[in-house]
């Protein structure tokens, strides 16, 4: 069998495993009128006097939308200030306190200080998780808007530094924000993910983004990362790579792009199994890969605010 046609039938296989385990995006689905506020493409308004800065005593609290959707947050103690938000989504399959739990994203919150919000995906899936439907103007779209709405008109948060991680196919409803809310979200990441819905995604500023994956991930293909990688070079006007190091990092890369903005591309080594390679490290699992992503992560969105 020739290379040409052993690529075309692993990205075959990768978009319907894909579909069917990390979620296709549903027809999207209209807001009911009236409910939650959206915030549109704009970033936030400056934080009240009345915000508050307390913690949540090491728990995730849970919230919800003027709708009833639910999501949790996690505040760390020691904020003295306006903090960054970073919105944490789960894959298909999985839920907020899955993915809090499997990433460790409350104790680096606690290192950096920055504040947590974890939303849940809608679309039932087995074992009744939620998935996210990432198509342009879905009712997920709406339904981040207004958590990031929900977190700022209760905690102090920067209105510069809102920024997004999404996995699988979290990263793909991470993307679709990145694409139609680029003037909230300063700058995003994914890990295990891909993102077909690049052809119409028009982003209103050159938004900074960073791509990573396993080298056997057989859920998300390289080539199909790839393509989000080079989507997001060809939105920002990007220059010449730069190779990047890492912990088990096979390729690194990083793009000086226009407006100041920064693409990364980060493809690691293969794991010992493809749901190892799939699934977000642990942070006592594998504690320096894990390290590995949240610190590349964390750099991009601290070089990359509005």
């Amino acid at each position: 069998m020739s290379l040409h046609i052993r690529r075309c039938a692993a990205l075959l296989f990768a978009t319907i495993t894909a579909t069917t385990l990390a979620g296709a995006a549903a027809p999207a689905t209209a807001e009911p009128d009236g409910v939650g506020v959206e915030i549109q493409d704009e970033q936030l308004p400056e934080p009240s006097a009345a915000c508050s800065t307390a913690d949540t005593a090491g728990k995730r609290i849970p919230m919800t939308t003027a709708d009833g959707r639910p999501y949790l947050v996690y505040v760390p103690k020691g904020l003295t200030g306006p903090a960054p938000l970073i919105v944490a989504v789960h894959g298909g399959m999985s839920s907020p306190d899955k993915f809090a739990g499997e990433t460790g994203f409350d104790g680096y919150a606690e290192s950096k200080k920055f504040i947590v919000a974890y939303p849940r995906g809608p679309k039932q899936e087995t074992g009744g998780y939620g998935g996210w439907d990432w198509a342009k103007g879905s009712a997920d779209v709406t339904f981040l808007r207004n958590v990031i709405t929900g977190v700022a008109n209760t905690y102090c948060v920067n209105p510069k530094r809102v920024h997004m991680v999404g996995h699988s196919n979290g990263g793909q409803i991470t993307s679709r924000m990145a694409c139609d809310s680029a003037g909230t979200i300063a700058s995003a990441a994914t890990f295990a993910s891909y993102f077909p819905g690049g052809y119409d995604c028009t982003p209103s500023r050159k938004i900074s983004f960073a791509v990573m994956l396993s080298a056997n991930d057989v859920l998300t293909w390289q080539a199909g990362a790839e393509s989000n990688r080079d989507m997001w070079r060809m939105h920002d006007a990007c220059g010449a790579k730069t190779t990047e190091t890492g912990y088990q990092v096979k390729n690194g890369e990083s793009y000086a792009c226009a407006d100041g903005s920064e693409v990364v591309y980060r493809l690691y080594q293969d794991q010992p199994s493809p749901d190892q390679a799939h699934n977000w490290p642990t942070p006592t699992g594998n504690p320096s890969w894990n390290a590995d992503i949240f610190n590349r992560m964390w750099k991009l969105f601290v070089d990359n605010q509005l």
